[in-house]
């Protein structure tokens, strides 16, 4: 979805919200080649009684890892 925005920033000429948008992402992101940051980092914990909720989560965290390094 960021990429898709900062695409449309770039076509439609607002320059000013890409470059808040480039001064945004933590340095540690930067460091691993992110160039864009469009969304305010959250935790939200929410316990696991199933084994579907458990297994949907698991199923989330194998498809989106996020390796800090």
């Amino acid at each position: 979805m960021a990429y898709e925005m900062a695409k449309r920033l770039k076509e439609t000429g607002r320059f000013d919200l890409l470059l808040k948008m480039e001064q945004m992402v933590p340095k540690e992101q930067a460091k691993y080649g992110k160039l864009h940051h469009v969304f305010k980092q959250s935790f939200d914990c929410k316990p696991c009684y199933t084994k579907k909720f458990m297994d949907q989560k698991l199923d989330y965290i194998h498809h989106h890892p996020y390796a800090k390094k």
